[in-house]
C-alpha cells in the first residue's frame, strides 16, 4: 500500500487495494511513484498496472493491460517519469516502455525487436531525462538505452568485453 502525508493536518493516511471498492489501489506493490504538473499522483504497481491518485477525488484510478492494442504492454509497472513536455512514459518488467496519452488512456508501446532503432531490451527498471530531449532508460541484464524524443531513435549502451562502456548490465538509477 500507500501512504499519504498531509502537511496541514500533520498526519498519513494509509491506502490499500481492496477487492471490493474498484476505487483503492489495485494491488500493494507500489515500485513508483511520480507528481505531475497539475498535482496528481502516478503509481507504477506491480502487477496491477499506473493508478492514478487525484486528491480532489480521494481515490484511484486504474489503467491496465487489456486486449486492446493501445492498452498498457504489461500490469507489471517499475518506472514512471513525466517529461518536460508533460508526456508520461512508463517502464515495464518484461513489457518494455510505454508513452501514456493522460487525455485518452491510451499507450503506445516501445518493444525490444532485432533492429538498428529498438530499445535495449523489455525489463525497464528506471527511466530519467536530461535537457537535450533524451530519455534515459535503464534495463536488467541489457543495459541502457538512449531515446531522443525529437527524432524517436535509440542508442544503446552496454558492458562489452573489454572493459569500454557500462560497468554492469543491470542499471537500477540514473
Amino acid at each position: 500500500g500507500i501512504n499519504l502525508f498531509n502537511y496541514k493536518l500533520h498526519q498519513f493516511s494509509n491506502y490499500t487495494s481492496d477487492d471490493i471498492d474498484n476505487g483503492s489501489l489495485s494491488k500493494n506493490s507500489v515500485y513508483s511513484i511520480t507528481k505531475d504538473n497539475n498535482g496528481n499522483m502516478w503509481l507504477g504497481i506491480y502487477g496491477g498496472g499506473i493508478n492514478l491518485y487525484k486528491k480532489s477525488m480521494n481515490n484511484f484510478n486504474h489503467f491496465k493491460h487489456n486486449s486492446s492494442p493501445n492498452s498498457l504492454s504489461n500490469n507489471f509497472v517499475l518506472s514512471i517519469h513525466e517529461d518536460r513536455n508533460e508526456n508520461l512514459w512508463v517502464g515495464t518488467d518484461g513489457g518494455g516502455l510505454n508513452y501514456f496519452d493522460r487525455k485518452t488512456g491510451k499507450s503506445h508501446q516501445f518493444i525490444h525487436h532485432q533492429s538498428e532503432n529498438s530499445i535495449a531490451e523489455d525489463y525497464i527498471l528506471t527511466l530519467a531525462e536530461d535537457e537535450k530531449d533524451n530519455l534515459w532508460i535503464g534495463t536488467w541484464a541489457y543495459g541502457m538505452s538512449k531515446f531522443n524524443l525529437k527524432t524517436q531513435k535509440f542508442t544503446n549502451f552496454k558492458l562489452n568485453n573489454d572493459n569500454s562502456g557500462l560497468s554492469s548490465n543491470n542499471v537500477y538509477d540514473i
